[in-house]
């Protein structure tokens, strides 16, 4: 296979997170990638793939381990107490080796990737991981300034390190209640630009999030920033009677995220930060995922309806759940896939209609896009649902709009 040139590496030199003002380390930090372009520059001594491997893993990975130990023990307040500038230094520096680390144990961990490594497009999703980590990391800085800005914890002169280009926002998409024509909630859905790419898909990055392990800092970030949303309008358009449900929020759940034994204690103290209703916050897992890692996920899951949070099966009808594992679950509702409505498969969503009723579920429709699409549905049964008839998802002053103009939608 053709080995990588000197200028391809330079392509994938990493976009190091640092301070905004120049400083000296930033020459140095130019002339030292250069060098190791032209180090690791591949010439015709070298045509074994995995001798490449271990040349690129060695000149990695012995200085930074080196490197982030250093960083650590300094960080950690054993040998001396250090500035609040000088921990920020500190923290960047300490996110910048994570990533190299993350670069090597990629290169070694992975056999089957060695050979595919090199081409561009898996240089270009290593390099979009790195833009993602970036933006996650500014998103997380962010809400730690805002939330010890809110707790009043520092002088004002401290929290005036809000980050104005952040890439991450999330977008709502509202749930209409078809006899009300009213809203009762949103889905939060993670949107990112990236400045070199612009608009990203969540298709595209959220499997990346996932593969790189980014997916448990930006979920909780995503959750986070839904629940202090939610907890804003509950407190500006609170319910007008005691028989109607407050506004609640859908969040979107990744099987890893169930899968960490720190999720539980992430979720209780979002809740304690930001106080709602456990019963208004909704987490939607999808399908497939609930078939996987069964007994773990149960076991969450269980957890999860303990503290009252209300759980959502997403994207139901596309995987291949059996009824008897569908019962064992503690759901409260079934999101039924848009596909079916696209394809008009009525009868088969009556069909799931009338499964979902008989275990006592509640039923959510998506997808739907034209008034004759809402009219079969509500003439079903279906009364709660989402989708572009009603509104795309929108950012926050839009979906704020919506409700202090108490939009009434005209379906019927």
């Amino acid at each position: 296979m053709d080995l990588p040139k000197s200028s391809d590496w330079k392509g994938l030199a990493i976009p190091l997170e640092r301070e905004e003002k120049p400083t000296f380390l930033d020459d140095e930090a130019r002339n030292h990638e250069i060098d190791l372009a032209q180090d690791i520059d591949i010439n015709e001594n070298i045509e074994n793939i995995d001798d490449f491997i271990a040349l690129i893993s060695h000149e990695l990975r012995t200085p930074l381990t080196c490197i982030r130990g250093a960083i650590g023990l300094l960080l950690s307040g054993k040998i001396g107490t250090i500035p609040q500038q000088g921990q920020r230094m500190l923290e960047i520096a300490l996110n910048n080796t994570d990533r190299l680390v993350r670069l090597t144990n990629m290169i070694e961990s992975n056999p089957e990737a060695q050979a595919k490594i090199l081409t561009a497009e898996d240089l270009e999703r290593l390099r979009l991981g790195n833009d993602l980590y970036s933006a996650v990391a500014s998103a997380l800085r962010n809400d730690r300034v805002n939330s010890e800005k809110h707790s009043s914890s520092l002088p004002p002169n401290q929290t005036a390190n809000l980050e104005t280009n952040q890439e991450l926002a999330l977008n709502y998409q509202p749930i209409v209640d078809l006899d009300t024509k009213k809203i009762t909630g949103f889905e939060a859905l993670a949107r990112w630009y990236n400045p070199r790419l612009g608009t990203v898909s969540p298709g595209e990055f959220i499997p990346i999030a996932e593969e790189t392990g980014l997916i448990n800092d930006l979920g909780i970030w995503v959750l986070r920033t839904a629940c202090k949303q939610l907890h804003q309008w509950q407190q500006q358009f609170p319910q007008n009677s005691p028989n109607q449900s407050p506004l609640n929020m859908s969040v979107n759940v990744s099987g890893i995220q169930l899968a960490d034994p720190e999720f539980i204690f992430q979720v209780q103290a979002v809740l304690a930060e930001y106080p709602l209703l456990p019963t208004s916050l909704r987490l939607e897992i999808t399908e497939s995922v609930l078939m996987e890692n069964k007994g773990a996920t149960l076991d969450t899951l269980n957890q999860l309806k303990n503290l009252g949070i209300k759980l959502y099966i997403d994207d139901f009808g596309t995987g291949y759940s059996s009824l008897s594992r569908l019962y064992e679950l503690p759901l409260d509702v079934l999101k039924i896939d848009q596909s079916f409505i696209q394809q008009q498969k009525w009868d088969l969503v009556y069909t799931l209609m009338l499964l979902a009723h008989s275990q006592k579920l509640g039923v959510i429709v998506e997808g739907v896009e034209t008034q004759a699409q809402c009219d079969r549905l509500h003439s079903l049964g279906c009364t709660n649902v989402q989708g572009y008839l009603f509104s795309k998802p929108v950012d926050t002053t839009a979906a704020t709009k919506f409700l202090i103009e108490k939009t009434v939608f005209t379906a019927t």
